[in-house]
């Protein structure tokens, strides 16, 4: 995994505290370009886990901050929505089973007979480990270097490619192809035609995913349900079958917005008043270089997170759906 890891930037740390001593004796408007590109990039994750550690930092780009939260904070290895029974509480605990009942189920609908699996977007390597300890040959890629650096160390012994699924080089033909809400990230076309590439005559396509039921843009992201239907439907492709489990899926939104109004907004306006108190000028700076992202952040945590968690919105906008396609 050396190619996913590299330094931070080689500052010295007595270099990045002689610049901060500078800034703080000028007002914060007054700070050069140079000066705010600087502690942009010594202020990075990169280069403070450096700093503090001595070590390397496992990501080349960027930080998956969500899958920090979720392993971090709520110590959730899971990434994907749980698969909830009407009688279970909205506990953490709780989370975990449904995740690992989700992970079953994934697994209850792989077709007989599949022995080699493509598992495209494979966040921390849950659903892959469970597969392999199962007797399948399975092969994980994603394009996220957080994430690759997590599954290469944490599963040595399934075959990984650090690499988005339109540029995977298929060593032979796949039996099956399965996405655990990975689907979402990559084009409709794309993602099918791909697997028709990489599918052996007869393979199998699972896609386990949320779907818009309109083109309102509420999980923008997301596919249109309609949209990926006509694809399949263009293509050499039949659907054997498809379940809805939204209902099974929406009460881990329901535990989201308990534990993002209970927890994460009082935590973060504690911070964020602690460090206005105690350090009002490092408060003043960072607040000035980092205006911009800082109000999107905002804007995403006050506004379209509570959309976000929603359930009954997203019941009434949304299909959780999982699809077992067949190349005919």
């Amino acid at each position: 995994m050396q190619d996913q890891i590299r330094r931070g930037s080689g500052q010295s740390g007595s270099n990045l505290a002689a610049r901060l001593e500078v800034a703080f004796e000028n007002p914060v408007d007054n700070i050069r370009d140079s000066d705010s590109a600087f502690f942009r990039r010594e202020l990075s994750a990169e280069t403070l886990y450096e700093a503090n550690t001595g070590g390397l930092h496992p990501v080349a780009q960027k930080i998956d901050w969500g899958l920090k939260f979720y392993r971090d904070v709520l110590k959730l290895d899971s990434l994907h929505f749980g698969y909830w029974e009407a009688t279970d509480e909205l506990t953490l605990e709780n989370m975990r089973r449904a995740q690992d009942r989700y992970t079953e189920h994934l697994q209850e609908m792989i077709p007989d007979g599949v022995k080699k699996i493509l598992d495209s977007g494979c966040g921390t390597g849950v659903v892959a480990r469970r597969l392999k300890d199962s007797g399948y040959d399975v092969t994980s890629i994603t394009p996220d270097e957080y994430q690759a650096t997590l599954f290469a160390r944490r599963n040595p012994d399934i075959d990984f490619r650090w690499t988005r699924l339109e540029d995977f080089r298929a060593d032979a033909p796949y039996d099956l192809a399965l996405f655990s809400e990975s689907f979402q990230y990559v084009g409709i076309d794309a993602a099918l035609d791909k697997c028709l590439e990489i599918l052996k005559d007869g393979g199998y396509i699972i896609i386990s995913d949320y779907f818009r039921k309109t083109r309102e843009p509420y999980y923008r992201t997301c596919h249109v349900e309609s949209d990926f239907l006509e694809a399949v439907a263009r293509r050499s492709l039949t659907i054997l079958e498809t379940r809805d489990i939204t209902d099974k899926a929406a009460p881990t939104l329901s535990l989201g917005a308990r534990i993002y109004s209970e927890y994460a907004l009082p935590t973060l306006e504690i911070i964020t008043g602690y460090a206005a108190e105690k350090h009002p000028l490092l408060s003043r700076l960072l607040a000035a270089l980092f205006y911009f992202p800082l109000k999107k952040v905002r804007g995403y945590l006050y506004e379209r997170m509570t959309d976000k968690v929603d359930a009954a919105k997203f019941r009434r906008l949304m299909t959780y759906k999982v699809f077992v396609l067949k190349k005919i």
